[in-house]
């Protein structure tokens, strides 16, 4: 009994519930498993099925499938190689005239950090890719064109 749920968390990474149950004077074992909002290695390796076909994911396909599982887009994720020096303020005065019908609150805004927050592209002092990529003075330096 103690076998089951160890071998299952080395494969899988998961605890399952074991129990057992007489029926007819059989044991039974019964295997629980609680619903996971993240995605489920094997031996460390990810799988997706396609038809009757198991394809290990790799490299970016493997990035943009845990990307999607998460529920956050690409841009949502934390630059953490960009720093708010990184931020082109005027591009930020600029975007502030556009915004003036839509955000009458971001004209009279003087501090950027309080609007990048406000505008959902920094959290707790750390820029989200989305920022870099608005209001980056090199976005190139983190997200090279291929």
């Amino acid at each position: 009994m103690e076998d089951i749920p160890n071998k299952i968390r080395n494969k899988l990474g998961i605890i399952p519930s074991v129990k057992i149950e007489k029926v007819e004077g059989k044991d039974i074992i019964h295997i629980f498993v609680k619903p996971s909002s993240v995605s489920i290695s094997h031996n460390g390796k990810y799988y997706i099925r396609s038809g009757s076909n198991s394809f290990e994911l790799k490299g970016e396909e493997l990035n943009n499938f845990l990307i999607e599982k998460s529920g956050k887009t690409w841009d949502e994720f934390m630059e953490e190689k960009a720093g708010f020096n990184d931020i082109h303020l005027k591009t930020i005065d600029e975007f502030k005239k556009y915004a003036a019908d839509r955000i009458p609150s971001i004209v009279a805004e003087k501090d950027y950090q309080t609007i990048l927050e406000k505008l959902n592209l920094q959290e707790d002092k750390k820029l989200k890719k989305a920022a870099i990529l608005l209001f980056g003075k090199n976005p190139q330096r983190f997200y090279p064109v291929r």
